[in-house]
């Protein structure tokens, strides 16, 4: 029931999300943590490679201190992607580093002319299904006006 609140959460963010949702549905190791088991309105969701997720209501000061201190022990190099920017300011404050994560747009016109260039060579190309599964379109507008994508702690 929780991982489909979450599943559903994730769908709503605006970048790729797929290493989180790996970890909900149980393809790789990770850690999830919650502001509510029944009912999370907030989630940090980290992938055992070192990407994590922070998203959700971010008022809920109880959560907030858990994390705090869940972040506080944990190994540098993690690097955390939050929605909405709203976690902005708590992410600075427990961060060592703020750092710019960039989400690229599938280009399909770009995508046809590189397979024409690889029909010379001994290379699987993907379809054009399996290459739009592996790209979600970034919010453009949040990384060309300088906000974070991702934090290192």
């Amino acid at each position: 029931m929780i991982i489909e609140k979450l599943k559903n959460k994730l769908s709503e963010i605006p970048f790729n999300t797929y290493f989180a949702l790996s970890v909900l549905e149980g393809h790789v190791e990770g850690q999830v943590i919650v502001d509510d088991e029944n009912s999370p309105t907030a989630a940090y969701i980290q992938h055992k490679y070192g990407m994590a997720l922070l998203c959700g209501d971010c008022k809920n000061k109880e959560f907030n201190n858990k994390l705090k201190q869940f972040l506080s022990n944990r190994q540098e190099g993690t690097w955390v992607q939050v929605y909405p920017a709203a976690w902005d300011d708590f992410m600075q404050k427990v961060s060592k580093q703020v750092m710019i994560r960039l989400n690229f747009e599938f280009n399909q016109e770009l995508f046809e002319k590189s397979n024409k260039k690889l029909d010379s060579q001994n290379t699987r190309r993907a379809t054009m299904d399996e290459a739009k599964k592996l790209y979600r379109t970034c919010c453009a507008e949040q990384f060309l006006e300088g906000k974070p994508f991702a934090y290192v702690y």
